[in-house]
């Protein structure tokens, strides 16, 4: 169980509904949470993937009085460093009760080598109305398309 639920035990409302901001839209999905995040960039997109995360937690605006660091290396796909990348945010979330409220993203490499560094910046879940929580990444209908000039991120999250 995340640890944000072991201090506030009433969180899931029947009225609490996911609102889509300007680079991330959320999708119908029966179970779990599925979104899309775009960016121009591939790292754009994650950042917005990111951002995602926290909005399945609380509506509130989260501050960034917090900064944390994430490094990913040798990672074999793009897949992978998004997967990896998003559980992360969900563990320092789990372990912390980080929310993030930003995030700076940057991926070097090429196939079967690639390396992601994020500066992070969030608050503590304990500061605001929390109404759920993530369980984990999946790789369930996770796609990552890369148009020209755009990039789509499909990710589902296992609340």
């Amino acid at each position: 169980m995340a640890a944000y639920l072991k201090y506030k035990p009433n969180l899931f409302k029947t009225n609490y509904i996911l609102k889509s901001m300007a680079n991330i839209k959320f999708l119908p999905h029966t179970a779990d949470v599925k979104y899309e995040a775009y960016g121009k960039t591939l790292a754009e997109a994650f950042e917005s993937a990111a951002l995602a995360v926290h909005k399945v937690i609380t509506q509130d605006v989260v501050k960034g009085k917090i900064k944390k660091e994430i490094k990913l290396k040798n990672e074999k796909t793009k897949r992978s460093l998004l997967y990896d990348f998003i559980e992360e945010i969900v563990i320092l979330m789990d372990t912390t009760g980080l929310l993030i409220s930003k995030a700076k993203v940057n991926i070097e490499g090429e196939e079967n080598n690639y390396s992601l560094t994020a500066e992070l910046h969030g608050d503590l879940y304990k500061n605001y109305e929390c109404h759920g929580a993530v369980k984990s990444m999946t790789y369930s209908d996770m796609q990552i398309e890369e148009l020209e000039g755009k990039v789509k991120i499909t990710i589902v999250l296992d609340i």
